[in-house]
């Protein structure tokens, strides 16, 4: 299997997106916050993975790439929320 391009990376977070709605809880310059009130993909059996690899691991190396952001998630069931930081 080959390894997944930047623009793989970042069509899986927009796909990501159009099937998750999340809202913007804080937006500060350097600091902003994505609230995640249910994911959609986690009301799915054994999606763990996808979580885990999807959201947690791909999305963040994409955004990191993009946009020079650390994206960070804390998730408690099927809520998260993301935080993003600059890098650095």
């Amino acid at each position: 299997m080959a390894a997944k391009t930047a623009a793989e990376d970042g069509l899986e977070v927009v796909l990501i997106q159009w099937i998750t709605a999340f809202s913007v809880s804080e937006l500060m310059r350097h600091r902003p916050v994505l609230d995640i009130p249910r994911c959609k993909i986690l009301d799915f059996p054994d999606t763990d993975d996808m979580c885990l690899v999807g959201c947690q691991s791909s999305g963040p190396a994409w955004v990191a790439e993009q946009f020079m952001m650390e994206m960070k998630f804390e998730r408690q069931g099927n809520r998260c929320t993301a935080t993003l930081t600059p890098l650095g």
